[in-house]
């Protein structure tokens, strides 16, 4: 089966772009819960036409209701859902478990696709989330090619293939949330990564040429799109709901023209021609992500954030004009950037002579107006091209080829069928006579059947079954065409999911409740020891610390992004859901971002004894949360809640300290010195280490201690970086 190509829109002139240049299907937001809360994204009713828009080309479409639902908002969000299982929406791409499950148990025929936002990246995920009903897994931008042919589980598997890539795994990043209040999983992300950071050696700045250490080339996976298309995946998905429609409609075409040469040559190869109009619509610099693993220190633009666009030339002089040695051709109204990030429109262009035109060629001298106060003589480079996206909006359009069959004899009726490969209707005219003066030729026919006029049909065949002396009149053929034509277009858009709501039984929680613990996670070995002197269970990531310690009962605390299992009999306190059949779980951890009732019974089902609530949630949720669990379940929630520590920002495969620092032979520098990185406000934020990754700290802890005695439930203490005093502190206030 050919892969599905799947692109990105915005909005209706997004959609219009990616359905036009070759889409096999698309994904756009509704208003709420969409993970890109800032696109224009989708009404009710705009979806309704953009469904039908779809489905008339033979498109499907996907929506987005991937963002984490907390308690409050459970009731409209299943009324959403309900919306679009009968509107006929092909897929729900989501993000919360307890979601995903009550959603699979509500609309059984409703297809879910588990969103990159639920951190797939390993076999085990994959397992879980097929048990859960879910149809297809969007697989973590971290994962490798090879790692990717290795999942043989039985879901379908989509890969992102083009577009921005976030720093942090999805769905695991907290940066803009705990920074600004404004959480990535609820669609709200600040771009925190983006923003210039410096980096610190044992106190010292590290000169890197370029302060946006986190900020993320885009992925271009034109280099191993041939890998791909060889391997076990389903889908290959374009990122881009906040970009162009032009952008949109460029890289879906492209993408298009790619795959279709693979499957025709068994060769994939991008043009030069090709990859400079992609530079030209967007471009940070292309890497190849994570797909092969040789190439993760080559995944950051150090110099900027921004689109760069392609070299335009060199300044060469500067006053009321700028004038500029082109080393690609200049049009009147492209964008232009320089040195000093200012950009603008051309929107007056003058020759060498000083002549106002509308286009210098390559290599010649342009004088530009000076609107942003240059003073360097720098390059300067072009970010938009105004003939290009003229370019794009020519290209040639999608139909949808059909077919008629005509039987013209004489004494019966005229009949005459239409068909699109899939769908066929047959509809009779009035009887066939014999020709008096002039008979009805096979040309009179084919052209009146031609005449589909805005419709999206394209006629390719014609097949006549005639006498040659037969005569109807050709407005009975017309109409007969118009019928066939508005009959065909309407199967086309019909809806074809039947729409199934079920009544859900919530069975009584009647596993065994713990009684309320402290719960301490310490990764150094001088606060377990401090631990051990106060009435805490005591979980650690450091797996060498655990056997040292277990005998005195300390437990082993998963990695938050976990592919190494050990030998473990004891309860664990689980940080990576993937891990729940890997080990006895006792405890699940803070960062599984659970904010409703319905995650925390679905990981009771699951053998978590006691669940971890998200700190992302507020007072006010964590109390609805539990109260609605005591009245839906019949028992006190087993829930935990974080009462003090450093939230892991963002938790990442790429290392900056390695890709800054790196010196020959393997890379221990993490062990050797301290790193730190320092924000624009002075305010210094350090690394923490795991097993193939590593997180961003923040600055302070997070606390709830305010709401000390109206959290009546299991508390949670993380212990990372603090010094020996800070720690003893914190346990005598919960002791």
């Amino acid at each position: 089966m050919k892969v599905e190509l799947l692109a990105p829109a915005g909005d209706m002139e997004s959609l219009r772009a990616a359905v036009m240049y070759g889409a096999d299907a698309c994904y756009i937001a509704f208003k709420k819960y969409g993970a890109r809360k800032f696109a224009k994204n989708f009404t009710f009713e705009e979806i309704d036409t953009a469904i039908k828009f779809c489905h008339l080309y033979g498109v499907k479409l996907y929506v987005t209701v991937n963002t984490l639902v907390y308690e409050n908002e459970v009731d409209d969000f299943l009324e959403c859902i309900s919306k679009l299982h009968s509107m006929g929406v092909d897929a729900v791409i989501m993000q919360d478990l307890g979601m995903i499950d009550l959603v699979h148990k509500m609309f059984p025929n409703l297809v879910i696709h588990a969103s990159t936002q639920c951190d797939n990246h390993n076999r085990e995920k994959l397992e879980l989330l097929k048990n859960l009903g879910v149809k297809r897994a969007v697989l973590a931008r971290e994962m490798s090619i090879d790692e990717i042919k290795k999942l043989d589980v039985d879901i379908e598997k989509e890969v992102f293939i083009h577009g921005a890539m976030c720093v942090s795994y999805s769905g695991l990043c907290y940066f803009s949330s705990s920074i600004l209040n404004r959480s990535g999983n609820k669609g709200e992300c600040a771009g925190m990564c983006r923003l210039p950071y410096s980096l610190y050696e044992n106190g010292k700045k590290c000169n890197l040429g370029g302060d946006y250490i986190f900020s993320m080339k885009d992925l271009g996976g034109f280099s191993y799109l041939k890998e791909l298309l060889d391997s076990n995946v389903t889908a290959l998905k374009i990122e881009g709901r906040m970009k162009s429609s032009y952008y949109v409609g460029f890289v879906t075409f492209l993408y298009r023209k790619l795959i279709d040469e693979y499957y025709k040559t068994s060769l994939v190869k991008i043009t030069d021609e090709d990859l400079e109009k992609l530079k030209k619509l967007y471009y940070r610099g292309f890497c190849s992500g994570y797909l092969k693993e040789d190439n993760y220190k080559n995944l950051v633009s150090f110099d900027s954030p921004n689109h760069k666009g392609v070299l335009l030339g060199k300044v060469l002089d500067i006053s009321s004009k700028i004038k500029i040695k082109l080393a690609c051709d200049l049009n009147q109204n492209d964008g232009i950037r320089f040195s000093n990030n200012e950009g603008m429109i051309v929107n007056y262009l003058y020759d060498s002579k000083g002549k106002l035109v509308s286009f210098v060629k390559k290599g010649e001298v342009a004088y530009v107006d000076n609107k942003v106060n240059l003073k360097e003589f720098k390059d300067v480079y072009k970010t938009l091209d105004y003939k290009l996206i003229k370019e794009v909006g020519n290209l040639p359009k999608r139909v949808v080829p059909i077919s008629f069959k005509v039987k013209l004899k004489v004494g019966s009726n005229l009949v005459i069928s239409i068909s699109d490969g899939v769908n066929s209707f047959t509809k009779e005219g009035v009887v066939v006579v014999k020709a008096i003066k002039k008979s009805v030729s096979k040309e009179d026919i084919i052209e009146k059947l031609n005449k589909l006029g805005n419709s999206v049909f394209s006629l390719e065949k014609v097949d006549i079954d005639y006498d040659e002396d037969a005569f109807v009149p050709i407005s009975e053929i017309n109409k007969l065409r118009r019928d066939l034509v508005l009959l065909l277009t309407r199967e086309r858009c019909k809806n074809k999911v039947c729409y199934v709501k079920c009544k859900v039984n919530y069975d009584l929680d009647k596993e065994e409740v713990l009684s309320p613990k402290v719960v301490v996670s310490s990764l150094r070995e001088d606060t377990i020891k401090e631990s051990l002197g106060h009435d805490v269970m005591i979980f650690t990531k450091n797996y060498p610390l655990y056997l040292k310690y277990k005998d005195k009962g300390v437990l082993y605390e998963t990695q938050r992004v976990a592919n190494k299992v050990y030998d473990v009999k004891d309860d664990v306190l689980l940080e990576d859901i993937s891990m729940i059949d890997k080990y006895k779980s006792s405890y699940s951890g803070v960062y599984l971002n659970v904010v409703n009732s319905y995650t925390v019974r679905l990981l009771r089902r699951l053998k978590v004894r006691v669940v971890g609530l998200s700190f992302e949630n507020d007072i006010n949720n964590i109390l609805l949360i539990m109260k609605n669990y005591k009245e839906r379940y019949g028992i006190e929630a087993p829930v935990m809640v974080m009462m003090y520590g450093k939230v892991e920002l963002m938790i990442m495969k790429y290392c900056p300290i390695n890709a800054i620092c790196y010196k020959n032979g393997a890379c221990n520098l993490c062990l050797k010195n301290k790193y730190e990185v320092k924000d624009r406000n002075g305010k210094f934020y350090s690394f923490l280490t795991n097993e193939g990754s590593i997180s961003l700290l923040h600055y302070k802890p997070y606390t709830l201690y305010q709401y000390f005695d109206k959290i009546k439930s299991s508390i949670y203490i993380s212990f990372t970086n603090e010094n020996i005093d800070d720690v003893k502190e914190v346990l005598d206030k919960i002791s």
